[in-house]
């Protein structure tokens, strides 16, 4: 019973993604990293951005590396970069053709005035039949505070992919309330 409780939150979780698009990945060495390589990669590349990635040693109920063909170039690939209690952290890299590689940064709202660019996203969904990706980071977890990014998905005929926020429910108070967090950013 135990280990039927442990694993719903992850079949919850996978079904309420929409399916990735197929991966061919025959002819992208990157395509065939491990875990452990990505990490390697993004400590090397990151300058002390700040942004936290770890060595995940434990034994995972699903794979830290997800990989989605968004076109015949260019593949997204999603590392887990942190495991929190109720949250994980993600960092996104950008394949495009057999040698480049971006690491992807995110618009988000530290407050309700200022916007910074972040390249780690809590537990990222991706909605490839509407184009968005969206991310929920928790404060705490109740969940009665944190935020909420959307962000729509505009493939490049010819280059990287751009992820452009189009919505952003930021709730600062953390107060036990479970009301709708209010849009502080919407395109």
């Amino acid at each position: 019973m135990k280990t039927l409780l442990l694993l719903l939150p992850i079949f919850l979780i996978s079904c309420s993604q929409t399916p990735p698009p197929e991966v061919d990945d025959t002819n992208n060495s990157y395509l065939h990293w491990t875990h452990s390589d990505w990490i390697d990669y993004h400590m090397l590349s990151s300058s002390g951005d700040g942004t936290p990635c770890f060595q995940i040693d434990e034994e995972l109920p699903f794979d830290p590396v997800t990989v989605y063909k968004m076109n015949d170039n260019l593949s997204v690939v999603q590392i887990l970069c942190s495991r929190g209690a109720y949250q994980n952290g993600y960092i996104l890299f950008q394949i495009y053709g057999d040698d480049i590689i971006e690491r992807i940064g995110f618009e988000i709202y530290t407050d309700p005035e200022t916007s910074d660019i972040t390249y780690s996203l809590i537990d990222p969904i991706f909605d490839f039949d509407r184009n968005r990706l969206t991310t929920h980071a928790k404060s705490r977890g109740v969940g009665d505070c944190g935020y909420v990014a959307v962000y729509i998905l505009a493939p490049a005929i010819d280059g990287p992919i751009e992820f452009k926020l189009i919505e952003f429910k930021l709730k600062e108070e953390c107060d036990g309330e479970m009301s709708e967090w209010p849009v502080i950013f919407e395109e």
